[in-house]
């Protein structure tokens, strides 16, 4: 009789053990049976312990499951049914929620895409990119707002940007959505400290870079400083501000002042932007040569000579710097050279190339020459007549020379506006010059402008055309092609507006009519196309840190 109760015995813990593997046992000691009953939004154990932040924290719900604050799961139609299916009752609040209520410290969500029931509602700004999905739809932990999102230190950052804290990298649990937090490189460097500098690091500012260019910057890394230039240990803290003349390229850089390199040779976060403060003119610049004060130059003003066959370069045409490695000009002016025909000339006063008064002047070699695809010259009436120059070697911004601003909604123009014209060849009372002399002229309206040519040359006015001038004796005139036309703004900052590309001739000459208007590019019309070549062109100078694009709020190239 007693074995067969010590038998019996030995079966019920048998029993209970094989149980426990697949059951939850309570704080208070009672057996919740099912697993699954664990984190489910109803608080089964007398204690509540099977619905508590510790165990439900590394929850991961199903996408058509709602996550409650705590952790748990429940079905994503009971939330805002009415009833608490969560226990801290998070699967009812934020219901009927409008984008217009959300607080300054809450993130909006958006609809719940419920045609019959439709309601908005909103987070704690607090539970953005914290690796959990809080919006119904996981706005909250989208990649498009958590690359941007700051983490804080002690902490790491996710490859899609979310921020975890550094105590759970690999620990066998995927606390970054997207696992990166338990990579194989990741987990063998945290194992290795001491083989972290041989295995990995984080890319350097290498001066050939225009981001790095742009940067002050300074470099610590266990109480040393060190070159930024090298390969970056982790634990490195970067701190950086955008240099002179240069401002944070978008409002989202404006508070990105440091960075830290992680145990996996990423940044903590994406490294500062700056771009040229352009289109502003400097409060003046004293050019005094021989005693005599000469004009201002034009920071974004640049004049193009060719060396082909010739003893000394020959001025052609104007040009505009619109970054720091490329200018825009017509294409008639160049359509027909290679680019190492050609010479760029910046801060100069003269046309003669090398001219003693030119002090300020700086020179350039053009790397290459990009033709709008569908310019056919005279051919075609000069249509999309505009081009640009890679330099080969990128300038230095300052207050001599600075780019002007391109607006990418600066797709018209208005009638009698006035705009500012740089120009070497400008004619004035029938004299021509051949320095450096800056006017304002007026944007005349289409149908003036046609009303004023003759039959003739009306062919080459088009949608992508417009006019400008006084028509009274004073233009532009031969060898001012491709000089830009701007408007300044609002904002205080020049826009470039216009390209010179071509004005009618007086009778029986080649010489232009400074009795008549000239005839611009638009520029707006091909803010695009610029935009395409720019990024494609600044990618050679953003090797391993940014493809830098063009496209920020209301951006200058």
């Amino acid at each position: 009789m007693f074995l067969l109760q010590f038998l019996a015995f030995l079966l019920t813990i048998t029993i209970v053990l094989t149980q426990s593997e697949v059951n939850f046992i309570c704080k208070s000691g009672h057996l919740l049976s099912g697993i699954e009953r664990v984190c489910d939004g109803i608080a089964q154990c007398y204690d509540g312990s099977d619905e508590l932040i510790d165990f439900c924290a590394h929850t991961l719900c199903p996408p058509e499951y709602f996550r409650c604050n705590y952790g748990a799961c429940v079905p994503r139609s009971k939330k805002c049914n009415g009833i608490r299916d969560c226990v801290d009752l998070s699967d009812e609040t934020n219901c009927g929620r409008k984008q217009d209520s959300c607080s300054p410290t809450e993130f909006y969500c958006g609809d719940n895409g419920d045609d019959t029931d439709s309601y908005e509602y909103c987070i704690e700004s607090s539970k953005i990119c914290d690796q959990q999905h809080d919006c119904w739809n996981g706005a909250d932990e989208d990649k498009t707002i958590c690359e941007n999102a700051l983490c804080p230190e002690k902490t790491f950052r996710c490859r899609y940007g979310g921020c975890i804290s550094e105590t759970v990298l690999c620990d066998g649990f995927y606390d970054c959505l997207d696992g990166s937090d338990e990579s194989q490189e990741l987990c063998i460097i945290l194992k290795c400290p001491k083989c972290t500098k041989f295995l990995v690091s984080c890319p350097p500012f290498v001066e050939q870079n225009i981001v790095s260019k742009r940067l002050l910057k300074k470099c610590m890394w266990n109480g040393r400083q060190l070159p930024c230039a090298q390969s970056i240990l982790p634990g490195t803290k970067v701190t950086y501000a955008c240099k002179d003349n240069f401002k944070p390229k978008s409002t989202k850089d404006l508070s990105n002042d440091w960075n830290l390199c992680q145990a996996d040779g990423t940044w903590l976060r994406d490294i500062l932007k700056c771009k040229p403060d352009c289109g502003r003119l400097s409060a003046g610049i004293p050019l005094i040569t021989n005693e005599e004060k000469l004009p201002q130059t034009m920071p974004w003003h640049a004049s193009i000579y060719v060396v082909e066959n010739v003893s000394k370069p020959k001025y052609i045409c104007g040009a505009t710097l619109i970054s720091e490695a490329v200018v825009v000009t017509v294409a008639h002016c160049v359509w027909k050279y290679k680019a190492e025909d050609l010479r760029i000339v910046m801060g100069n006063l003269k046309s003669e190339f090398e001219d003693p008064d030119d002090f300020l002047a700086r020179y350039f070699e053009v790397r290459d020459i990009f033709v709008h695809e569908i310019y056919l010259d005279q051919f075609a009436n000069y249509g999309s007549d505009i081009a640009l120059l890679e330099l080969l070697k990128a300038v230095e911004i300052d207050e001599v020379i600075a780019p002007v601003c391109i607006d990418a909604n600066f797709d018209s123009v208005n009638d009698e506006e006035l705009g500012m014209v740089v120009a070497l060849s400008m004619i004035d009372n029938s004299n021509a010059s051949r320095s450096l002399h800056i006017k304002s002229i007026p944007i005349i309206s289409h149908q003036k402008c046609v009303e004023r040519q003759t039959s003739e040359f009306r062919k080459y006015l088009s949608i992508t055309k417009f006019c400008a001038g006084w028509a009274n004796g004073t233009s532009v005139c031969n060898g001012d092609s491709g000089a830009g036309l701007t408007i300044r703004k609002s904002d205080g900052r020049h826009y470039l507006q216009g390209i010179v590309s071509i004005s009618p001739r007086k009778q029986s000459t080649d010489h232009c009519d400074p009795n008549q208007y000239t005839i611009f590019t638009k520029v707006g019309i091909y803010v695009k196309w610029i935009e395409n070549y720019l990024k494609h062109i600044n990618e050679r100078y953003n090797p391993q840190l940014s493809t830098d694009d063009t496209s920020d709020d209301n951006a200058s190239t």
